[in-house]
């Protein structure tokens, strides 16, 4: 399943790395790639993630995750 989330809190490259490691430590995600630069995080996963379960995993970094 294909999602595409905005992501709020980026600053940096190194932000768009560190969400793509920690989503794609998630076991049914097989496909991860955030964009910096738009702010944007696709994936595509075998079951729905959604914007709570991302927004949970990421509080304590300080991103918010919305469906785009």
């Amino acid at each position: 399943m294909k999602s595409k989330f905005k992501v709020i809190g980026m600053h940096c490259t190194s932000c768009a790395m560190i969400i793509e490691n920690e989503i794609s430590k998630m076991g049914e995600v097989s496909d991860v790639d955030c964009n910096y630069k738009k702010g944007i995080l696709e994936m595509d996963s075998e079951n729905e993630i959604t914007e709570e379960e991302l927004n949970e995993k990421f509080v304590k970094p300080g991103y918010l995750f919305k469906r785009a």
